[in-house]
């Protein structure tokens, strides 16, 4: 159980925070890294599950344990590859073998989704000059 509470600077619209991907416990390619800490982690309300990029998934050298069909925001089913990968946000709150799929994303690395969201009380406000989200795990 973990909580925080995060302030962005007035004007952010998205709600971002820094997280660790760490892949040390499942199947990856020699010589690869076992842990990448990500800056602006993505909370995305609209996304089912977790979402990593392409690129992120070449850095730690994942190998998929499946795969899921998904659609995006653009209503067209396609098949992605499915990662076992454990999110530490704020060096508190864990989540352990997180199902994530992988995305040609481009504005961020990470797209925290209602997998996760879902796992605690996540309120996003706003307060005198800036946006605060916080997070408790229950």
């Amino acid at each position: 159980m973990g909580k925080f509470r995060y302030r962005m600077p007035w004007g952010i619209n998205k709600p971002t925070t820094d997280c660790t991907i760490d892949v040390e416990h499942y199947a990856t390619k020699e010589g690869t890294e076992n842990q990448v800490t990500v800056k602006s982690c993505l909370w995305d309300t609209g996304a089912t599950v977790t979402v990593i990029s392409e690129l992120l998934v070449h850095r730690l050298g994942l190998i998929p344990t499946d795969f899921m069909k998904v659609s995006g925001y653009d209503g067209r089913p396609q098949m992605r590859n499915v990662y076992k990968i454990d999110v530490v946000i704020n060096d508190e709150i864990r989540f352990n073998r997180i199902n994530a799929i992988d995305a040609p994303l481009i504005t961020t690395d990470v797209l925290l989704g209602m997998d996760i969201i879902g796992e605690g009380d996540f309120h996003l406000t706003h307060e005198e000059d800036s946006l605060v989200l916080s997070f408790n795990n229950i």
